[in-house]
């Protein structure tokens, strides 16, 4: 916790980098209020169809700050003059995921209190909580993948992208409507994370409950969680 607390102070302090990670989402939430604002009410709402995708985004992207954080920890042998402490190395990264975590909360409901002003969209007590939960899990998901990139990259210079190239497309693939990709692409859909955390929002947001299926999306999530963590324990290397 001690950890913990003193990488979320240095995260909150570092500007630049929050401002470059809360970049992206940004620019696709005013990109797409900006083209729609002055479409007709009677039209199709892409921006508010696109909302819960850009909240979600927020939060996945803390997982890339992870994955470049433990392979630059690594280089610079951080880790191994960690060992010469009482300091257990499990404990030191699961100081530095749950940072993450708590980045992500705050970045999901920033942007959400952003798009709230812009969209007035009404959030009530019931749908808050829901979307609390699932931004924590998405959280804790995408925090996890982090750590299966930093574990599979190695080298720090290139983690960062990688994280954010493979997740790219996985993205995209869950925020579009579901009948513009081909048949083939729509079977495996249901098993992206990035579809599950983007539902699990849309769902909390305009309808203030999970999906019929969210139950099950929700494990999935943790399936994943439990998939990432596992092989980053096997294979993560801490020393250079």
């Amino acid at each position: 916790m001690q950890l913990s607390i003193a990488l979320l102070r240095a995260n909150l302090k570092n500007v630049r980098m929050l401002l470059l990670t809360l970049f992206f989402p940004l620019f696709l939430l005013f990109t797409f209020w900006i083209s729609t604002r002055w479409d007709d009410p009677s039209e199709f709402d892409l921006m508010k169809y696109m909302f819960p995708a850009i909240v979600a985004i927020s939060v996945m992207l803390t997982g890339q700050m992870l994955a470049t954080r433990l392979n630059s920890w690594r280089e610079q042998n951080i880790f191994q003059r960690l060992t010469l402490t009482s300091i257990d190395i499990s404990n030191i990264m699961l100081g530095m995921a749950f940072t993450q975590i708590i980045m992500g909360i705050i970045q999901g409901l920033a942007i959400l209190i952003i798009g709230v002003v812009l969209l007035q969209i009404n959030i009530n007590l019931v749908s808050f909580f829901l979307l609390l939960g699932v931004i924590i899990v998405t959280g804790m998901a995408f925090t996890a993948y982090g750590t299966f990139i930093a574990t599979i990259t190695k080298r720090s210079e290139i983690t960062g992208y990688v994280f954010f190239f493979s997740l790219l497309p996985l993205y995209f693939l869950a925020s579009f409507p579901t009948e513009m990709l081909p048949p083939s692409i729509q079977l495996i859909l249901p098993w992206l994370p990035t579809w599950m955390s983007i539902e699990l929002i849309d769902s909390a947001i305009y309808a203030q409950s999970f999906p019929s299926n969210g139950f099950l999306m929700i494990i999935g999530l943790v399936i994943y969680i439990g998939v990432f963590v596992l092989i980053s324990i096997r294979f993560f290397n801490w020393e250079d």
